[in-house]
């Protein structure tokens, strides 16, 4: 990865039909998946640094316990096997309460349910069905299931380890940040964000370590 981004390339910004613009880039190291969460995690004084971390990503596809070592060196990545918040959303879809109002038979669509919980008002799409109350019941049962499988994984550090802390998309869930606490998990606040923001860090540190 190092020899092809390293080096001067020629790129378009918005299509090949626009100005060309020459592009130098410096590659210094390549982290491993979740590391900037980590340090941003660590600048917010979230977690433990001096001792084992165990963290649990909820990200759209997937959930992925990862454990880090004192100092942030990462020693265990591993994806469950189900899903992440589109199996939330497909259930939603699915329900029987939706189904009926639709009328269709066919089940709903898990964008317009996306854009119902970001939204924060649960409506779906322009019609006047809300389905907040089905979402209430379905979060619990999928938080839990995967909490369950998590915790599981990661077994053999819980005892060394000082925090546990969640970070990705699926923590910001209405209702997720308060069920995770219950648990003692940590909540990373802008998850979605988290590993953008740390990443940047780091890149600005290599980049004054240079300069």
């Amino acid at each position: 990865m190092k020899q092809l981004l390293t080096g001067v390339h020629i790129v378009s910004f918005g299509g090949q039909d626009k100005p060309e613009s020459k592009v130098s880039i410096t590659l210094d190291t390549v982290v491993p998946e979740g590391a900037g969460s980590y340090s941003y995690s660590k600048r917010l004084n979230l977690l433990d640094s001096e001792t084992q971390v165990i963290a649990f990503d909820l990200g759209t596809s997937t959930v992925i316990p990862q454990v880090f070592n004192p100092g942030g060196k990462l020693i265990y990545h591993q994806p469950l096997e189900i899903g992440g918040c589109i199996d939330l959303l497909e259930a939603i879809a699915c329900d029987g309460e939706l189904l009926q109002y639709l009328g269709t038979g066919k089940a709903g669509n898990v964008e317009l349910i996306r854009q119902g919980i970001e939204g924060g008002d649960f409506n779906y799409g322009c019609g006047q069905f809300n389905f907040r109350p089905i979402y209430a019941r379905l979060v619990k049962t999928w938080l839990a299931h995967r909490l369950r499988l998590a915790f599981k994984t990661t077994q053999q550090w819980r005892h060394a380890a000082g925090s546990v802390v969640a970070w990705g998309g699926g923590t910001q869930m209405p209702g997720v940040a308060r069920m995770l606490e219950t648990q003692r998990v940590t909540t990373v606040p802008s998850g979605c964000w988290a590993n953008a923001i740390g990443l940047q860090t780091i890149a600005a540190a290599l980049l004054a370590r240079r300069s």
